[in-house]
């Protein structure tokens, strides 16, 4: 039974299901957690708490110790890919969620993408208009004596208190 999940993305473009199979024509059979974090660049504490968060679902041995595959290769890197862009990890669970059940993530993906980057266009505009307030504070320093304000008993610092009295 072949599960095809594909993911349409810019710089997602994968098909988790073929990039498995190659994968796992091409890398080890069975990976320890060390070796599978190695690969991945991770230290192996996060890649248990993506499986305590239902991210990764390890394999176990007889003796009860986990082991991975090129697939969970493959879905750990693009949890970390998916994280590198700002998806938090019940964005990424919910995606993964869809794959499992035969659906298709994208219009869940591309709403939370057209979110993030209104998000990020806010951000951008209320950093603007902060820098905005700097330049003027830093302009109003350049115009000022500040060592006719150092001895005041009722000023902390003029350039950053009321700006009206200037």
């Amino acid at each position: 039974m072949s599960r095809q999940r594909r993911f349409m993305m810019p710089g997602w473009a994968v098909s988790l299901s073929n990039a498995c199979q190659i994968a796992a024509e091409e890398g080890p059979p069975a990976m320890r957690i060390g070796e599978i974090a190695a690969l991945a660049s991770v230290r192996p504490p996060t890649i248990r708490y993506y499986e305590a968060m239902g991210l990764l679902t390890p394999k176990r041995s007889a003796n009860g110790y986990r082991f991975y595959t090129a697939a969970d290769l493959e879905q750990l890197r693009f949890i970390l890919r998916a994280r590198a862009l700002g998806f938090t990890l019940e964005m990424i669970k919910e995606i993964l969620q869809f794959c499992n059940q035969g659906e298709s993530p994208c219009v869940y993906v591309l709403t939370q993408i057209e979110e993030k980057m209104a998000e990020i266009d806010s951000r951008i505009a209320a950093l603007s208009q902060l820098k905005a307030e700097l330049q003027q504070v830093q302009a109003m320093a350049e115009r000022l004596s500040l060592g006719d304000h150092q001895n005041s008993t009722s000023s902390i610092c003029c350039l950053l208190e009321n700006q009206s009295q200037f």
